[in-house]
């Protein structure tokens, strides 16, 4: 479980990801492309280019934790349409990832 999201969209990052950072100690991070937001982009082709933006989000966030002595772990196994509902997305809109960030146990 993610725990508790934020339904409204953190600032978009560059591309066609945007993360829905979650109020706990311990959050998520929910990335969601945004086909309609991809018009340049063939539809053949949106949902690997998304795939693409949405793992260097999650390395850069990597790279962050590490700095600033977080643990966190990226997940592609979760119920997407129990997500999806919960935060409201629309239909052009498709959760990509999750990652969990917070303090390392011990």
């Amino acid at each position: 479980m993610l725990g508790q999201l934020n339904p409204r969209p953190a600032t978009r990052e560059a591309g066609p990801v945007m993360a829905l950072p979650a109020p706990s100690r311990d959050g998520a991070l929910v990335m969601v492309a945004d086909h309609a937001g991809m018009k340049m982009v063939p539809a053949s082709k949106r949902e690997s280019c998304a795939s693409v933006a949405a793992g260097a989000f999650a390395q850069n966030v990597y790279l962050f934790c590490a700095s600033a002595g977080l643990a966190t772990v990226t997940r592609a196994w979760f119920d997407r349409a129990a997500l999806t509902l919960a935060i409201g997305l629309g239909p052009d809109q498709q959760i990509v990832l999750a990652q969990t960030v917070g303090r390392p146990k011990g």
